[in-house]
């Protein structure tokens, strides 16, 4: 079971621990929900910062015993696919930034996946 759409926003400290909320409720991969939640914090410094990506990349592949390689190349093809999903919707607003917004993130991914 996938949360769906885990981001900073869908994420909250609360009385009873931290919370997930707003899921999708999807059946997948679960290394679907790490590659969004490195695609999706709040500030571009944080995002397209290549050690810090890379090393939270780590830390969710070690703490939920996935292959970090794996991590890393869904989260490349995530980032893709958003970017291919958004560059249908330029004009929009915001959809050219958020289409540059991924394509920097696949970026900076790039030279570390497994091909």
């Amino acid at each position: 079971m996938l949360h769906g759409d885990i981001h900073h926003r869908n994420i909250r400290q609360s009385s009873r621990g931290w919370l997930a909320f707003d899921p999708k409720g999807l059946v997948g991969e679960r290394t679907y929900d790490c590659a969004n939640t490195l695609c999706n914090p709040e500030m571009t410094e944080l995002t397209h910062n290549e050690t810090r990506l890379l090393t939270n990349a780590a830390i969710l592949a070690d703490t939920l015993a996935l292959d970090l390689s794996r991590v890393l190349a869904f989260t490349y093809a995530y980032a893709c696919l958003n970017a291919s999903w958004w560059s249908l919707h330029i004009g929009s607003q915001d959809a050219e930034s958020i289409v540059q917004w991924h394509l920097k993130v696949a970026l900076i991914i790039q030279p570390h996946i497994e091909i």
